[in-house]
């Protein structure tokens, strides 16, 4: 069995086990009463029969098991052998934004490295290293600027003990109505707030584990690296080890970034902790994206030629509009079809939950990489075409042909264009315009969130056009 059906099989027992769980200890509702409940890894397994470490991993919240998400709960270490299920705000939101990429190159001495066939997060990060990617930036991050700065050096990896860490993280509580009563959601789920209280969590020696990090005289980066883009991340993967970092007692900047290699973009969301001591005080400091060896640019004539020649194509009625915002994804669908899966294996294999599973394969759908048969995405012939395609550049010329070749996107950005790429409110209410006039079946309702999957799909066109 293959890692990915391995992936799939493991959430479903998972989620079965967890019920168990929940079920024999009334879990909720102690959580409910004590807005906490500790368990240990030992009571996992005595319930279950299954290592809590099989049971306890969840990188992004779209992966967390299904009782966990009904009720707004999840599960964090504050031990190397108990457990804490609480309404924690334990995720970030991650969402990059289509930027400029900056060029750089490999040492022209250096033959080892075949950069496009990059498989790992580890051979990514040798590469960002040797094209000066990480030196770039830990020097252009913040203000504290050093001239002379010798390169950044590799230092810790791998696993560690967090020693004791005490922090305060966000909670969430039950929305409630004049009466007291929860306010429910539109699938009958109940509403949560942020509550105005936080929780007190003390760690002892729960384990951390660091994909790179780096050190030059000034700062010091520690790095939590993936191949994809999923919608959030688990705080605790930055978090734990910049308090590690900080009770060394070394006076330099610590850098938290979440690193990702897709679609050959080298991309950097650096962060910092606006206070030491809260777990959720996170915030982004800034995106940084290279490409490597890319000597070819898409310009602005070159777009114009693209729109010259747009099929202009109608509208399908047999194929949803898409609702999905970051074609980042789009790429990162098509490079994992490589046999066909249904919108739950999207999920699980890309920290989407099934919806968005399903929105991300329609939007492929819809440009005519992918097709749908009954439940399954595969490819089509377009698709693998694109998946074939050597470099970054030629992989965006063919998706803004396919995406200008549709009438609502092509009329869209001639709008745009002519009004020097303004996104104002006018550019907006043309958009929402046109797709209504254009897309069939579709309501006042959806038109907004249609508009702004047009709009950023267009903004990416101009994040990767010189």
């Amino acid at each position: 069995m293959d890692e990915e059906k391995l992936s799939i099989e493991k959430l479903s027992v998972n989620s079965q086990a967890w019920n168990e769980i929940f079920n024999t200890l009334n879990i909720v509702e102690n959580v409910n009463e004590k807005n906490y409940f500790e368990i240990s890894a030992s009571k996992i397994k005595e319930i279950t029969n299954r290592e809590a470490r099989l049971m306890t991993k969840f990188d992004w919240s779209a992966s967390l098991p299904q009782v966990f998400q009904d009720n707004k709960l999840v599960i964090l270490p504050n031990s190397r052998g108990s457990y804490v299920i609480g309404r924690f705000e334990a995720y970030h939101n991650f969402s990059p934004k289509p930027i400029k990429s900056l060029s750089t190159n490999m040492p022209t001495w250096m033959e080892t490295f075949d950069h496009f066939d990059i498989t790992s997060e580890s051979v990514a990060l040798n590469v960002a290293q040797a094209s000066g990617m990480i030196d770039y930036v830990m020097d252009n991050v913040s203000n504290e600027f050093e001239i002379n700065e010798p390169h950044a050096e590799s230092t810790l990896t791998g696993r560690m003990k967090s020693e004791s860490i005490s922090y305060i993280i966000n909670m969430s509580i039950p929305k409630l109505d004049q009466d007291g009563c929860p306010l429910l959601n539109e699938d009958n789920t109940t509403k949560y707030i942020k509550s105005p209280n936080k929780f007190d969590f003390t760690v002892n020696n729960s384990q951390i584990e660091i994909d790179a990090s780096y050190e030059t005289m000034s700062k010091l980066a520690v790095i939590e690296a993936k191949q994809k883009n999923p919608f959030d991340f688990m705080t605790r993967q930055l978090y734990y080890p910049y308090r590690r970092y900080k009770m060394l007692g070394i006076d330099k900047e610590i850098l938290p970034i979440y690193f990702t290699y897709v679609d050959k973009v080298f991309s950097f969301s650096v962060y910092k902790f606006n206070d030491v001591n809260n777990y959720s005080s996170i915030s982004l400091m800034k995106q940084i994206d290279f490409i490597l060896d890319d000597s070819d640019v898409i310009t602005l004539d070159t777009v114009q030629e693209i729109s010259a020649k747009s099929k202009m194509l109608d509208e399908p009625d047999d194929l949803v509009y898409p609702q999905a915002n970051t074609l980042k994804r789009v790429f990162e669908l098509v490079d994992i079809l490589d046999e066909p899966k249904n919108k739950f294996e999207l999920a699980v294999l890309y920290g989407f939950n099934d919806r968005q599973g399903d929105y991300y394969g329609n939007a492929a759908t819809y440009l005519g990489f992918v097709k749908k048969s009954k439940d399954k995405f595969e490819l089509t012939p377009l698709g693998e075409n694109l998946r074939k395609l050597p470099s970054g550049h030629m992989r965006n010329v063919e998706m803004i042909k396919k995406i200008l070749d549709h009438k609502t996107f092509k009329l869209s950005y001639d709008f745009w264009y002519i009004n020097d790429f303004k996104t104002d409110e006018k550019f907006k209410k043309y958009v929402e315009k046109t797709i209504f006039e254009l897309v069939p079946n579709i309501n006042q309702n959806t038109v907004e969130r249609r508009g702004q999957t047009l709009r950023a799909w267009l903004k990416w066109i101009f994040s990767v056009t010189e």
